[in-house]
């Protein structure tokens, strides 16, 4: 086997192979030798190979039985003197031994030796939940693993340390390390103004959605059940004794029974929640101010009873007004009987009239209710299947304002007046089955249909959803007889749903 041309080293050169390189005993093989220790110039096995030196470039080749100089390795490679490798072949240097000859470096995860001649290596140790770093194990976790830190999640450097966690947002951090799922363990939301729901411990999904108590209706954007927006912070100051929370509610438990008392029309109903008065100007003030007439999410309002309603169309939007200023002057419709006030007044407590349809559904919607449907505002005027004449029994109202504001007698003049138009919950009397002031008198009040002649066949959860046409109105006012103070009363003022009207307000149901 030749070499290079030139030779180096001289007499007294160690020849040195296989084990020998290591410290252990010399064997030389090739050609037809066998196998001799000795320094160049010495006697050989005639065509053995070797190499000189201690993991040199340098080949010798036993010539006439004298060791004798044979070339030198190509630069980049060494003379091999491994035992059992082809002894005094030139083979490649392991790069990673250049600077660690006679120490360590790392394969992967792995400690390796690197023996003198820069051609032979050996695993000493395979890194276990350590990185390999400089030919050494260390850190305290291997270079790519995974793990949870709470609900983050943390990936291994490649120095074996633990980076810095990262938070699973609106997920959840699992066995593996990773983030997954679509809510936060343990986190809440609303799913509609009036339920609320917590990411389960896996993070896959979202709990069953749990209706708020009647004592604090409406799911907060925190996913906690609390007081409505209208009624945060308002003093309580309404009903007979001007002590009572404007929004209380109450859950009213569904059931079957007549449209307009006449069985030709039945229909059944969900449970819901239907507020004891009607909006004041005191809550619709707290809307006012907050702009809500300016940000209902599309969807938001949607009776969970009926799979029909989509919710806020943002479509409607349009016949909203863009600023509290063009409000301010919209909610002026009548000079004499407007309840509004540009400043806190003495009307805080009475019904909010001059609001348009699409108004009315926006505050109840923000305020985190809804219109009730005509057949839900029905049912609780009736009692139900009491199938009441009005909503206090069968009595008559006489010709004052003892069981309702109507005709104009509310101010004791019986000639139409602003204070003719009374504070909510003013005649305790009135009151329907369920506690509701006012579902007779005071001021009409809108529902969610659209006004139609005939009532909806098979009705069972139903609503008119038509988004032409104007809206029904229920419950008489204070400037109409006794005759549209009953529970069967439906009419559609003349005007679109976004006309405005002296007598017209509203009250908000919720989901149940």
């Amino acid at each position: 086997m030749a070499g290079a041309a030139s030779a180096a080293g001289g007499a007294g050169m160690t020849i040195s192979g296989g084990a020998a390189a290591l410290g252990g005993s010399l064997s030389t093989a090739g050609g037809s030798g066998g196998s001799q220790i000795g320094t160049l110039g010495q006697p050989c096995a005639t065509g053995a190979y070797a190499c000189a030196g201690h993991a040199q470039r340098q080949q010798i080749a036993c010539v006439n039985g004298v060791w004798a100089p044979n070339g030198t390795c190509p630069v980049g490679q060494y003379c091999d003197s491994r035992a059992g490798a082809d002894v005094g072949a030139c083979a490649p240097i392991v790069a990673a031994c250049v600077d660690a000859v006679g120490n360590t470096f790392c394969d992967a995860l792995s400690r390796v030796a690197c023996g003198p001649d820069l051609v032979s290596t050996h695993k000493l140790e395979e890194c276990v939940s350590q990185a390999c770093v400089a030919g050494e194990c260390t850190g305290v976790c291997t270079p790519g693993a995974k793990k949870c830190s709470g609900n983050a999640a943390q990936t291994c450097d490649d120095n074996g340390a633990w980076a810095p966690p990262i938070a699973c947002v609106n997920q959840a951090c699992t066995g593996d390390g990773l983030c997954s799922g679509v809510c936060t363990p343990g986190t809440k939301k609303c799913s509609d103004g009036s339920s609320a729901q917590t990411c389960d411990s896996t993070g896959a999904s979202w709990g069953t959605a749990t209706a708020c108590p009647d004592s604090a209706p409406a799911c907060t954007g925190a996913g906690e059940c609390g007081s409505p927006p209208s009624c945060s912070g308002l003093a309580a100051s309404c009903g007979v004794s001007g002590s009572e929370n404007c929004c209380t509610t109450v859950t009213i438990p569904g059931g079957t029974f007549n449209r307009s008392n006449n069985a030709v029309y039945p229909a059944t109903v969900s449970d819901f929640r239907l507020d004891y008065y009607e909006v004041t100007v005191g809550r619709f003030r707290k809307f006012w101010v907050a702009s809500g007439f300016s940000m209902i999410p599309t969807g938001a309002g949607k009776n969970v009873n009926n799979a029909s309603d989509a919710g806020w169309d943002n479509a409607w939007n349009v016949y909203l007004q863009g600023s509290t200023s063009t409000m301010t002057s919209a909610l002026k419709c009548d000079t004499t009987f407007q309840t509004w006030t540009d400043a806190v007044g003495a009307n805080e407590d009475r019904p909010m009239n001059c609001v348009n349809w699409y108004e009315a559904q926006a505050f109840c919607t923000w305020d985190g209710g809804r219109l009730p449907t005509e057949a839900e505002w029905n049912y609780a005027a009736a009692g139900g299947n009491e199938q009441r004449v009005y909503p206090w029994g069968a009595t008559a109202p006489a010709a004052d304002a003892s069981l309702a504001v109507y005709g104009c007698y509310y101010n004791g003049t019986n000639s139409c007046e602003a204070l003719d138009i009374a504070p909510v919950g003013s005649v305790l009397a009135g009151n329907g089955k369920w506690g509701q002031a006012d579902l007779a008198g005071n001021i009409w009040e809108w529902t969610q249909d659209q006004y139609s002649e005939q009532y909806q066949a098979n009705c069972n959860n139903c609503a008119n959803l038509t988004s032409v046409g104007n809206r029904t109105v229920r419950g008489g006012a204070y400037d109409y007889d006794a005759a549209f103070l009953t529970s069967t009363e439906r009419i559609a003022l003349s005007g679109s749903p976004e006309s405005r009207f002296n007598n017209i307000g509203m009250r908000c149901a919720r989901n149940r």
